[in-house]
């Protein structure tokens, strides 16, 4: 058996200072919502936010040993713990519904199937529209709901397990016939809309992002200095080169909350958890400082944190 938990992190009880701009965010205990039906259809806010506010929270450190942050390929949320995985996930995040039985995202499919040592069974539940459908998918049995939020559309849609019904959530009014070819430079580099992604007990969250690969390519070194022995450093002009946006939203895709979370971005899926219980948010963010051209190949050049936020 491959050897994929690293270490368990007891962070429970770590302090974390918080600035919140806008109204007291919601802090008491968190009660379990009523899941009503789910409503298909198309909800288009057409480039309207229908969140109230945007809490602006300030983040500390865990502190790891270097070496450690090093090995870290993705983290993950189970019995109140974060755990931090060295080996990198599967391509095929397989999803279980029953004995044997397994929900996942296989190109633009929604696949279910039925999976044992003698027999193999698939059927089609769902065809993502968007092209490119590269996303982050979701399931939670217990509320018959499954979530994908796709990276290049600023587009959310929320079903159950047999995607019988279909709520998509529409920020720009996307033409959902329109195709395009991923691009991450030059001068037309694609969005990155939704970067990852996760599963609560009474919440989904998403991690937003709203920029491009290149935007944080132009923006790496600002605020960063070379010293003499070829280190780098910052300096007080030092900014977060992309923000991370926390969207939270019941399994209904009601919005509930948005938070930014002071920092640095993450760069790939995985790397961001959250603790209903203690109201906090683990991301393992990327402190990108240099960007070097050599022979045609570029190189991001970043030191991993694992961050946690009270909200």
């Amino acid at each position: 058996m491959k050897r994929r938990l690293l270490i368990v992190l007891a962070v429970f009880f770590l302090p974390v200072a918080c600035n919140f701009q806008g109204k007291e965010p919601h802090t008491e205990d968190m009660e379990k919502p009523l899941l009503p039906l789910l409503d298909g259809g198309v909800i288009n806010y057409h480039d309207q936010q229908p969140f109230d506010s945007l809490f602006r929270l300030a983040g500390e450190k865990v502190i790891l040993n270097d070496s450690l942050l090093e090995e870290i390929s993705h983290i993950s949320f189970k019995d109140n713990q974060v755990i931090l995985h060295k080996n990198p996930r599967d391509r095929m995040e397989k999803f279980p519904v029953g004995d044997d039985e397994f929900i996942y995202l296989r190109d633009s499919s929604i696949i279910h199937a039925t999976i044992d040592k003698d027999y193999f069974e698939e059927e089609k539940i769902h065809n993502l529209t968007m092209r490119p459908s590269q996303g982050t998918l979701l399931v939670d049995t217990s509320k018959n709901r499954m979530v994908f939020a796709y990276m290049y559309y600023h587009i959310i849609q929320i079903m159950d397990l047999k995607a019988s019904t279909v709520k998509t959530i529409d920020f720009k009014d996307q033409n959902y016939r329109y195709r395009f070819a991923v691009v991450t430079d030059g001068p037309s580099p694609n969005t990155i809309y939704y970067s990852d992604a996760f599963a609560g007990e009474n919440y989904f969250y998403l991690l937003y992002w709203g920029h491009s690969v290149s935007e944080l390519f132009k923006n790496v070194w600002k605020g960063w200095q070379r010293t003499k022995n070829g280190e780098y450093t910052k300096t007080e002009h030092y900014q977060q080169h992309l923000p991370n946006i926390v969207e939270q939203y019941d399994w209904n895709g009601n919005p509930v909350c948005r938070y930014l979370l002071e920092g640095d971005p993450i760069r790939d899926r995985g790397r961001f958890v959250v603790d209903e219980k203690k109201q906090r948010f683990y991301i393992l963010a990327s402190e990108c400082y240099h960007y070097d051209y050599d022979n045609d190949m570029s190189i991001l050049r970043c030191r991993e944190s694992l961050m946690a936020y009270q909200f």
